[in-house]
């Protein structure tokens, strides 16, 4: 009898002592929320840098290909963004646009004879430059300037900002604004060497 009743006591101690109280599981409860709650804000400033990363990149990117694609064809490149959609394309400019909107622009080096505009076109397509193209994502950036040739273009259907076969360009400032963030990105082109500088704004 004395026996029983020690081994129902013993285990109602064991259960009482494995179970939880109702302020211990709101306390963990309370933990995991805190946790979860730090993760989603970590995540989500990492996805929003992300998208800001790219953006630069991709304008670096397409500025890179038509820099080493002018030099290397000895052609005249361009980069084509589209404001209103966010598009960026790089090609070869067309033998009838320059850079104050007429002329020649695929003229050969100094030193050969001009060609004809069928002749320039004729061998612009034989060599076929490499092209690129990529996606501003407009749903979460606006773009506050975009200066070519001290015109501003941010309202333009498309705009072109070219580079020549001796690693110059056209100017070119890009300010992008990052809505989630608030960040800003100034862009501009080096006249003289063609490379994209990217710095906060």
């Amino acid at each position: 009898m004395n026996l029983t009743t020690n081994q129902s006591a013993f285990r109602q101690r064991a259960v009482s002592r494995r179970a939880f109280t109702l302020i211990e599981i709101m306390v963990v409860v309370a933990i995991v929320g805190l946790v979860a709650g730090l993760a989603f804000v970590a995540v989500a400033k990492g996805f929003h840098r992300n998208a800001l990363q790219q953006a630069t990149e991709d304008i670096k990117e397409a500025c890179r290909i038509a820099r080493d694609q002018a030099i290397v064809h000895s052609t005249v490149m361009e980069v084509r963004f589209h404001p209103q959609d966010g598009r960026i394309e790089v090609g070869t400019a067309p033998v009838d646009v320059s850079a104050d909107g007429g002329g020649i622009t695929n003229a050969p080096p100094l030193g050969r004879e001009l060609r004809s505009p069928e002749e320039a076109e004729a061998a612009a397509k034989a060599r076929q430059p490499k092209g690129y193209s990529g996606q501003l994502p407009l749903d979460r950036l606006q773009i506050e300037m975009l200066d070519v040739n001290f015109r501003e273009q941010k309202d333009a259907d498309m705009t072109r900002v070219r580079f020549y076969a001796n690693g110059t360009c056209d100017e070119c400032t890009i300010i992008l604004h990052f809505l989630d963030t608030g960040e800003r990105r100034k862009i501009t082109l080096e006249l003289v060497t063609a490379l994209p500088d990217f710095h906060p704004f």
